[in-house]
């Protein structure tokens, strides 16, 4: 029917003068875009829209052939068929892009969370040998500090081990005499064998009072002799003690954190838990927990 349509107009075109040349052209760019882009499914037309517009060309409008070449080419159903390949081919290519890059960021990802679980591993299994490094070694000083009455050791021989210090004193380490100072330090041995030390409103001053001497010797002694200040001799005592507690009393290992300082002359367990840690590396819920656990490995291995 197309077909008939372009005869027809040609067939008219040719009966004028050509004083429609303007119409006519129209019209038949009109047709062959119908014809074109029609969706026409006839296969009796065997021109291509070039061949159409070089065979009609004397139509003699002002349209340029080679633009509605180039139109009608565009809309050849062969390049019609290649652009669609061609999409075809970009879209496959930019889905294996994507999937790459998706398997390099789960790739990524896995190696950043296999790192972050030895990371911890490590971190949590150093945090675990620091922590029982220091209780051993808390223990162990435990061991080494000079015996007071609570571990039921007879002070007689407490006093004894710190007069032997007595014998390798250097006199110009502190400016008092041979005898004061072998006095103080038995006093000194005595107030640790007891549990004097425990007492909250305990100062230097009092001290230094209770022992019959002055600040400032007393203060020197401590340090020569015990490598302290005061404050740092009174919280070691009062650490040993409590550790000392903890180790032979399984009741004081359920006690809370502020009934274990007040036992040991703190009036703050803030104060007590510092110290505490300054003293053993460990909080005192640390090491409690620690003790617990290796005292019942201990069992385990005697009932097995």
């Amino acid at each position: 029917m197309e077909e008939c349509c372009l005869f027809g107009v040609i067939n008219f075109s040719k009966n004028k003068k050509h004083n429609n040349s303007m119409d006519l052209g129209k019209m038949l760019i009109l047709l062959c875009l119908f014809a074109v882009f029609g969706s026409v499914k006839s296969q009796s037309i065997h021109l291509s829209g070039t061949q159409i517009l070089s065979k009609y060309n004397w139509v003699g409008n002002s349209i340029t052939p080679s633009l509605y070449s180039k139109t009608l080419e565009s809309s050849d159903p062969k390049k019609k068929i290649s652009t669609k390949d061609q999409i075809k081919k970009y879209t496959k290519i930019l889905k294996d892009e994507h999937n790459k890059s998706l398997i390099k960021i789960i790739g990524l990802s896995s190696s950043l969370t296999v790192l972050v679980v030895v990371l911890m591993w490590l971190f949590f299994s150093e945090r675990d040998k620091k922590i029982k490094d220091n209780y051993h070694l808390a223990l162990e000083a435990l061991k080494d500090k000079p015996a007071p009455s609570y571990v039921k050791k007879n002070t007689d021989a407490a006093l004894r081990s710190n007069y032997t210090e007595t014998n390798n004193i250097i006199k110009d380490r502190i400016n008092i005499s041979e005898d004061t100072e072998k006095k103080l330090l038995k006093k000194l041995a005595a107030f640790e064998a007891s549990e004097r030390f425990l007492k909250k409103e305990l100062t230097l001053t009092a001290l230094a009072s209770q022992k019959g001497t002055n600040p400032k010797y007393l203060s020197k002694i401590i340090h020569t002799h015990r490598n302290q200040t005061f404050t740092g001799y009174i919280n070691k005592l009062r650490m040993n003690y409590i550790i000392q507690k903890l180790y032979d009393e399984p009741k004081y290992r359920e006690y809370k954190i502020s009934y274990l300082a007040d036992e040991c002359g703190y009036t703050s367990p803030q104060v007590f838990v510092v110290v505490f840690k300054k003293e053993t590396g460990l909080t005192p819920s640390s090491f409690i927990e620690q003790l617990k656990t290796e005292l019942d490995n201990y069992n385990n291995m005697l009932i097995v």
